[in-house]
């Protein structure tokens, strides 16, 4: 895999970006087809999916050592002695890369951490659909940085200033477009787009995920032009603005908005919660005395409403008249004795 990614970079800057597309295609084909392969016909199951997806990157590298009987090739494979000086210069400029890579592992873990605790587990599944999603989104942002990547370093190398400015332009502008059509794509198509993920037809699984996925879909307006900017400034040796804006974006700022918007979140939700619970009470005494028949179900069923860390005692006196108490939960013994004295109603 790591063999793969290394030949596809430097077979793509070697002036050859459709033998690396080639590449790319030919390994992705082979891991879909042969996971269904693997996977139905041959019944190996999840050993069958790693098999394929293991073996994938070696018909990518068989494309890829092509591009080395060529001729007109400009890499050659030389014997040379490992200098270690060298190797901080040559990781440099992959930096924002690495932390955009692992600020998505990061990003994901929390955010199931918050979406468990205020959503459960239908939160938690709502953004695995919204997240497997959003992976296309980012493909698509890293195709575009990978393809400016050469064009950048090329015009820094030759000091070209004003087609560095034109390569800046035309990529913000690009990702921008991208962004814009995602945010279309999802916004008319969030209820089927969902509906894939979601067999068993859940309702509230659907809602999560279909508000997600457009709320979610349109930071990729932000998103592509910070990824645009970090690799743009990575390929012209700008390392270090490459490398903040890739760590703000992916580590640093993630934590001090979430946290705080999610401490808002559940708090109105809490709220609201809250709110609906008072209404439906209201509603069920209020039917209680209008209905004798409700009256008599509800308390055969010796009903105790919460409100307020009250417990909400509903029983008749003697002449016959519903009435309504509210008791302290430290008085148990004196529910107790109430439904006792009541339980033959």
């Amino acid at each position: 895999f790591v063999m793969n990614n290394v030949l596809l970079a430097f077979t793509r800057n070697d002036g050859a970006p459709t033998v690396a597309m080639c590449g790319m295609i030919a390994g992705s084909l082979f891991n879909i087809v042969f996971d269904y392969i693997f996977i139905f016909p041959c019944g190996l199951g999840m050993f069958g999916a790693a098999l394929a997806t293991g073996f994938s990157p070696f018909v990518s590298i068989l494309v890829l050592l092509t591009h080395l009987r060529r001729p007109s090739r400009g890499f050659h494979l030389v014997k040379t002695p490992l200098r270690v000086s060298r190797v901080p210069s040559l990781c440099a400029p992959g930096l924002s890369s690495l932390i955009g890579e692992i600020a998505s592992g990061v990003v994901l873990l929390l955010f199931n951490l918050v979406l468990l605790r205020l959503s459960g587990n239908t939160g938690v599944a709502a953004y695995g659909v919204v997240a497997n999603l959003a992976l296309v989104g980012i493909a698509v942002f890293t195709g575009l940085c990978t393809g400016i990547q050469p064009l950048v370093s090329r015009s820094s190398g030759l000091g070209d200033r004003e087609q560095l400015r034109r390569l800046f332009r035309w990529g913000i502008c690009t990702a921008l477009a991208i962004a814009a059509v995602l945010c279309v794509s999802v916004f008319l198509g969030a209820e089927p787009l969902t509906a894939v993920f979601n067999s068993e037809h859940d309702p509230e699984l659907a809602a999560y995920a279909e508000s997600g996925l457009r709320i979610y879909f349109t930071g990729f307006l932000f998103a592509g032009v910070n990824m645009v900017t970090a690799a743009f400034f990575s390929a012209s040796d700008k390392t270090v603005q490459g490398f903040a804006i890739s760590l703000l974006r992916g580590v640093i700022a993630v934590p001090p908005i979430l946290f705080p918007l999610a401490w808002l979140a559940s708090s109105a939700y809490a709220t609201w919660k809250e709110y609906h619970r008072h209404i439906e009470q209201i509603k069920t005494i209020d039917a209680m005395r209008r209905s004798d028949s409700a009256t008599n179900t509800i308390l055969a069923r010796c009903l105790i409403a919460w409100v307020n860390q009250k417990s909400l005692i509903l029983y008749r006196d003697e002449d016959g008249t519903l009435q309504v108490r509210a008791i302290d939960t430290a008085g148990r013994e004196e529910i107790n004795k109430l439904f006792e004295e009541y339980q033959d109603e």
